[in-house]
């Protein structure tokens, strides 16, 4: 029985077996079959199908890789006051064959949406400049066209309104339980971010700043162009990103795969304030000389830090309208005229060959040599010291005087001038800037009048920026600093790539006695020569007048028309100098005589009055026993105030004034500390009626005193002290006019 039973399951068994063999067979052949046919499909589609399908593919948009641009890094005012920035920029796309578009026009909801859609463009976007109508008409031709790339405005749009624009109620649907997500036409779009440098405070330094080029380079980059943009623009340009842009459920997707790194921030020797004024009073200069440009340049005596520098070019039509051109100072070469008799002096005092009080006949003045002439002004005849010679802007005394002193071996003249700093290489900032070129007598140009004609200030080409190097020396007891514009470049972290530094060029360029002797005659030019409009009541300056007539081309000096190149470089104080200030104008007005003291030598005069005035304060110093409180109240105060203003100080501090008896409460004095326990007012000197006096350092209740006493309509911006007005001093002004005083905190 058990037996059969055995038999009975083993037989089972193998029909199972045999069931499942076949079973797998029936899979395996199927398998077999269905691979076959996958292979068959495949090789089909490569070989016969391939380039539909491939054509197909080109219209997919499959993802790709594509650069992130960084964000460039801004340019401040030594004041941390934004001049270049680059604040994100978006430009909105529609993608006509997105899904999202589709579907819409499968409900018949399209054009309600793009209506919609119109109106709250209008009103997101400021600027847009099509009407809601146009705008739909626009889109139309974008539909039409199938474009998967359409622009939404023709125009880029700031953050703040693509913010507004992407994140309005349209742009959203409520879902499930009331949560929300992206409606259909913010997935029919997609933006790009660009970036578009701006220069918050317009065309105030704007040409050395320079530009950034508004198209990017294949890595996303968009490069620097002129100024310090250029010259800098590796470490401003930053790192570029990079981005996969896939189309995935419908729309346009961008993954960053690599973040952009920004590029570092570049913070200049410029301090807005400083750089407002001397550009409005060259700009006020310019205009009344109806010149064809100009430049100002101001450097701090004892560092070779530009603190500003105003270029400007006349554009034709109103006689104000005068913008910001290229830096004139740094890349500009042209022939110094009588600025460059300081050096001729220099020359001879450190030779040995003069003083100051040494003597030259003159004559008649005119002086033959090489068959040419030289001529004096009327001021300049018969026997006059060297002193004399340089205030009254001689041509025949430095001329002669390097005749008859380096006459036998002239190189030996240039050899020394080049030795004053024109020979050397300063290394500027700011890409195309020149270098002094003064020819050697091996040169194919040098003559017989080579000699006299440089000594005067001809037959040379010498950047202006060169000329301040050489008088800031003379300031600063005969160094040369290598003039910079930068103070720093720190990158987005914080960490400190570059601070500048004063660079000393050459540290001495003569003898100490050499330098004390000119610049006392320098001193002399402004107190009794060419630059007695020079001289202030505020600030004593010292400087030189240069006028040089311009050669046109192959017509030389002779040509028709004649124009000029007048200058005057100053520092101040006298005693003490703290900076130097050039000032050249090209071409100015041709019927007004051309002079260098006249003409450059009133923006030289009113920039010093500026930085000297507004910087004045009490010595607390002096006064040790104050407490520390009163230290801080009187260190607070402008030393330029009203009398009566003097007495409430003196009063509320318990110290004494000391002030001439006459002194009456409404004049203007300067309170200067004498002793621990007294202060010394001295009256300040103010301009005549019917001219604009000087407001700046002044209390808002001093200044409205002293604009009532000359009629004038006064009108105030801002608290504190006056560091700015609208009128420059010195200039003719009727009763009733308005001026604008603008003040700040100390």
């Amino acid at each position: 029985m058990m037996d059969e039973r055995e038999k009975k399951k083993k037989a089972s068994e193998t029909d199972r077996l045999k069931s499942v063999a076949k079973y797998n067979i029936v899979i395996g052949t199927v398998f077999v079959l269905v691979t076959l046919a996958i292979w068959y499909k495949v090789f089909n589609t490569m070989i016969n199908e391939g380039p539909k399908w491939r054509a197909i593919a080109k219209n997919l948009r499959p993802p790709r890789e594509v650069p992130i641009s960084p964000i460039r890094g801004n340019i401040y005012s030594s004041d941390n006051k934004l001049l270049a920035i680059s604040p994100p920029y978006y430009r909105i796309f529609f993608d006509f064959q997105s899904q999202s578009i589709a579907l819409l026009q499968n409900k018949g909801l399209l054009m309600e949406r793009l209506d919609s859609l119109a109106s709250l463009a209008i009103e997101s976007f400021s600027s847009c400049k099509m009407s809601k109508k146009e705008l739909l008409r626009y889109w139309q031709r974008g539909l039409d066209r199938k474009s998967r790339h359409w622009d939404l405005l023709q125009q880029q749009a700031s953050f703040l309104e693509y913010e507004q624009f992407m994140n309005a109620p349209m742009m959203y649907i409520k879902g499930e339980r009331g949560k929300r997500s992206r409606s259909s036409v913010y997935r029919s779009l997609y933006s790009e971010k660009v970036s578009r440098r701006q220069k918050p405070y317009g065309e105030l330094v704007s040409a050395t700043i320079g530009n950034v080029y508004g198209t990017p380079d294949s890595s996303g980059l968009a490069h620097g162009s002129g100024g310090l943009e250029l010259a800098y623009d590796s470490l401003l340009i930053g790192k570029p990103g990079i981005a996969k842009i896939g189309y995935i459920g419908g729309r346009n997707t961008s993954t960053i795969l690599q973040e952009p790194i920004s590029g570092a921030n570049l913070y200049t020797t410029f301090s807005v304030d400083t750089q407002r004024e001397v550009h409005k009073i060259l700009k006020k200069r310019l205009s009344e000389l109806k010149a064809a440009r100009g430049t100002a340049l101001v450097m701090e005596a004892s560092t070779g830090r530009i603190v500003a520098m105003a270029n400007l070019q006349f554009r034709g039509g109103d006689s104000t309208n005068y913008t910001e051109t290229y830096p004139i100072a740094f890349n500009d070469l042209m022939e110094p005229g009588s600025t460059f008799k300081a050096a001729t002096m220099m020359a001879l005092l450190d030779d040995g060959y003069i003083t100051p009080e040494s003597t030259f006949d003159v004559g008649n003045g005119v002086w033959g040599y090489g068959g040419a002439k030289i001529e004096d002004g009327r001021k300049s005849r018969g026997v006059i010291t060297y002193a004399r010679a340089l205030a009254l802007s001689s041509n025949i005394v430095p001329a002669a005087s390097v005749v008859k002193y380096y006459g036998e071996n002239p190189q030996r003249y240039i050899d020394k001038v080049k030795s004053f700093g024109f020979g050397e290489d300063l290394h500027l900032e700011l890409p195309g800037y020149q270098t002094a070129r003064i020819k050697d007598t091996s040169a194919s140009s040098w003559s017989k009048i080579s000699l006299p004609w440089i000594a005067h200030g001809y037959e040379t080409q010498i950047p202006p920026v060169m000329m301040l190097t050489f008088f800031n020396a003379i300031a600063n007891g005969g160094t040369i600093y290598r003039p910079f514009i930068v103070d720093s470049i720190v990158s987005p972290k914080g960490d400190m790539i570059y601070k500048g530094e004063p660079t000393i060029i050459k540290d001495s360029i003569c003898k100490p006695s050499t330098i004390l002797a000119l610049r006392d005659m320098l001193r002399g030019v402004v107190t009794e020569g060419t630059g007695k409009i020079v001289n202030s009541p505020h600030v004593e300056i010292c400087g030189k007048s240069g006028t040089a007539q311009i050669a046109q081309g192959k017509y030389g000096y002779r040509g028709a028309g004649k124009t000029h190149s007048v200058t005057f470089i100053g520092f101040f104080p006298y005693k003490n100098p703290r900076y130097t200030c050039l000032v050249n104008i090209i071409s100015p007005r041709k019927d007004m005589y051309p002079a260098g003291g006249a003409m450059s030598g009133p923006v030289v005069r009113d920039i010093a009055e500026y930085l000297i005035l507004s910087s004045q304060r009490i010595d607390v110093n002096k006064m040790p026993s104050l407490s520390k409180e009163a230290k801080e109240d009187l260190g607070r105060l402008h030393a330029t105030l009203l009398a009566k203003e003097g007495s409430q100080v003196a009063q509320r501090l318990n110290v004494k004034m000391q002030k001439p008896e006459k002194t009456k409460e409404d004049e203007i004095i300067k309170l200067q500390a004498k002793g621990d326990n007294e202060l010394v007012a001295t009256p300040v000197p103010l301009y005549a009626k019917g001219t604009m006096p000087l407001f700046i350092g002044l209390s808002a209740s001093t200044a409205a005193y002293l604009g009532m006493q000359h009629g004038l309509k006064l009108k105030i911006r801002g608290s504190g002290e006056v560091f700015s007005q609208s009128i420059p001093a010195g200039q003719p002004i009727k009763v009733g006019q308005e001026v604008y005083l603008f003040l700040k905190r100390q």
